[in-house]
């Protein structure tokens, strides 16, 4: 087991290295998913809806003394249910200034004598006077003038209708019809939503964790497999009595080994942040949570497989870094890690589907019944997990085997 031993002490030499990228990384993706969490909860404990329509500021000011100030009563009770009412100066300065300082968005001014001339225009079948309304031109100002020629049209129809009432009733009548047929602000409730906090927690959680074991595992199998590939080294291993199979196998024991560490560490952080919200780990469906566990098992291998092809090209340890974090963050990003599959473009996403990441984003949400649209169901949608951890598997055995073909060509280069 001495080149079991040797591979442990290569991980344990640049264990700095390994355990800032597997703490920082899992920790910040950890944080960011207790956020997202909570954020989805208090977003969707709020079920108590209602529609309130803006209603626009509106001043009456009735110059009418001749016809008892009649309109502009009528005008005030009529807007008190459309419409906030407040009161101005009737003043050149203050309707100015109420206007200015948008204390209203509209002023109606009802003229000496209007009263009178309404109803005279009425029975003698004339056009009736409009009334002056000063604003500034907006959607508030244009609601109020709409329901200005509604009331002016309402007292119209009202006197037609009965020759003798006079003006104070039709106004009156007007004023009823309006609150009669006032729309009244209906509180409802939202349709139930089920919302598993902790299954939610649980796919948040696991899909961030895959950034860290992208750059975290293929940094570690690089480093290991780099440094028994170099020439010097390996010939001295070549001249040890272990065969290349059993040279090998212990290489990929200790890298197994290391594997598993990691799985562990991830899998420990997703179950303690499920356990700290919801209901904790017993709203958790068990065929998910191992189905899920699997998946990120599966891509662990899949990300060992990738370092070990990176270390048969022979690359140093400064480009590892760098390839592993640009694989780790691409893959990440463009997987549906931090931003759900669904919500991705068309060629983003067709482009995502050529790498790993997408479909271990995919098994995690198939394992809770998660859908292509982001709607979850109470069961899982086995055969879709299935087929994506089987596309997952596929990844591990190619990169095995691209790794395999270029190690075999640069031996045969050596020798």
């Amino acid at each position: 087991m001495t080149t079991f031993k040797a591979a442990l002490r290569v991980l344990v030499t640049h264990r700095k290295l390994i355990v800032i990228y597997l703490l920082i990384i899992s920790l910040v993706g950890l944080g960011v998913s207790y956020g997202v969490v909570q954020a989805l909860r208090s977003s969707l404990e709020n079920t108590d809806t209602a529609f309130i329509a803006n209603k626009p500021a509106v001043a009456v000011v009735d110059r009418d003394a001749d016809g008892a100030h009649e309109v502009g009563r009528a005008l005030k009770t009529y807007f008190g249910t459309h419409a906030e009412v407040k009161d101005v100066t009737d003043t050149e300065s203050g309707i100015q200034d109420a206007l200015m300082s948008s204390y209203v968005n509209a002023i109606i001014i009802v003229p000496q004598g209007y009263a009178n001339s309404l109803e005279e225009a009425v029975r003698q079948g004339n056009d009736i006077s409009e009334l002056d309304i000063a604003g500034t031109q907006s959607a508030a100002f244009a609601t109020v003038n709409m329901q200005v020629e509604g009331f002016l049209g309402s007292v119209h129809s009202a006197l037609i209708a009965d020759p003798d009432t006079g003006i104070a009733s039709a106004l009156q009548t007007v004023v009823d019809h309006s609150k009669a047929s006032t729309v009244s602000v209906v509180k409802t409730k939202k349709e139930e939503t089920p919302f598993n906090a902790s299954s939610t927690a649980m796919v948040v959680v696991l899909n961030a964790m895959s950034y860290s074991i992208m750059v975290v595992m293929t940094l570690a199998i690089t480093l290991v497999m780099s440094g028994f590939a170099q020439l010097e080294r390996r010939r001295r291993v070549l001249t040890a009595p272990i065969s290349p199979r059993g040279l090998g196998v212990q290489l990929w024991l200790a890298c197994g080994v290391f594997a598993i560490v990691v799985w562990l560490w991830c899998t420990a952080l997703s179950v303690g942040l499920t356990a700290s919200v919801g209901e904790g780990l017993s709203a958790l469906p068990l065929d998910s949570v191992a189905m899920a566990l699997t998946s990120l098992m599966v891509l662990t291998i899949c990300c060992m497989s990738f370092g070990f092809m990176l270390s048969q090209f022979g690359v140093s340890n400064k480009a590892s870094d760098t390839i592993a974090n640009t694989f780790g963050m691409a893959s990440a990003f463009l997987s549906g890690a931090w931003l759900p599959q669904y919500m991705l473009p068309q060629g983003v996403a067709l482009i995502a589907k050529l790498l790993p990441g997408w479909w271990y984003v995919s098994s995690i949400y198939r394992a809770f019944g998660g859908d292509a649209e982001g709607n979850f169901v109470s069961h899982p949608y086995t055969s879709q997990w299935a087929s994506s951890v089987g596309l997952l598997a596929l990844f591990a055995v190619g990169f095995l085997c691209v790794g395999l073909a270029v190690g075999r060509l640069r031996s045969r280069s050596t020798q």
